[in-house]
């Protein structure tokens, strides 16, 4: 009867044993597999992210180079403006210039002067002061306008620099799947971890049974 006895109580001790550890195994199994759906989620997550954030800094940089290059047209058109209307100031002061002249030939020939001598020397003079500030006039046009040139390439150079920016988002887009894998593999390795842990639980489960099945003395009644 004593013998009937310690074998219900064994095997109901290894029963129980392996109970728990089969029970361990199957929750840190599931564990396991909730942390592998999670680093999955959390690297398509951030992947999603990190693409998303690559093509806004694309788009930005695209922007920002348009806006530039549409600056340092605008600049080179007022230069180009500038110049224009300079020369066709000149061109008139020149006609303005050639009427007085005229004018001037025009009076001394009715005072029955001639355009030798002191006559000569003064529409001379006259001639030289109005194509000097012809040349003034020219003069400051010329430098309004390398103004707005080097406004215009200060636009180009900056705008050159957002397409460095464009490149750096194409790169970041293209490695997002390589730059997330340290979420994937955190996660990958905590599942492993579990799942280790796991047949860890069962063996050392089934070696208490084996243990508490040495301690008895099986005999049959």
């Amino acid at each position: 009867m004593a013998g009937v006895t310690a074998t219900v109580l064994a095997g109901t001790a290894i029963a129980a044993s392996l109970a728990s550890a089969g029970m361990a195994f199957y929750g840190q199994q599931q564990q396991a597999a909730a942390a592998q759906r999670l680093a999955q989620y959390n690297y398509a997550v951030q992947e999603q992210q990190m693409r998303m954030q690559a093509n806004m800094q694309k788009i930005a940089a695209e922007q920002q180079y348009a806006a530039g290059m549409q600056n340092a047209r605008l600049m080179e058109n007022e230069g180009l403006r500038v110049e224009q209307e300079a020369r066709e100031r000149a061109r008139r002061m020149r006609q303005e210039n050639e009427r007085i002249a005229g004018s001037q030939r025009a009076r001394f020939g009715k005072a029955g002067v001639t355009s030798a001598g002191s006559p000569l020397a003064v529409m001379a003079e006259s001639a030289g002061l109005m194509e000097l500030a012809v040349s003034d006039e020219l003069y400051k046009a010329n430098m309004e306008r390398s103004a707005y040139y080097r406004k215009a390439d200060v636009e180009k150079w900056q705008a050159g620099f957002s397409m460095i920016d464009k490149a750096a988002a194409d790169y970041n887009a293209a490695t997002s799947t390589y730059r997330a894998q340290p979420i994937l593999m955190e996660g990958q390795n905590t599942a492993t971890a579990l799942r280790v842990n796991s047949y860890g639980s069962l063996i050392s489960g089934v070696s208490d049974a084996a243990n508490i099945a040495g301690r008895y003395n099986w005999k049959t009644s």
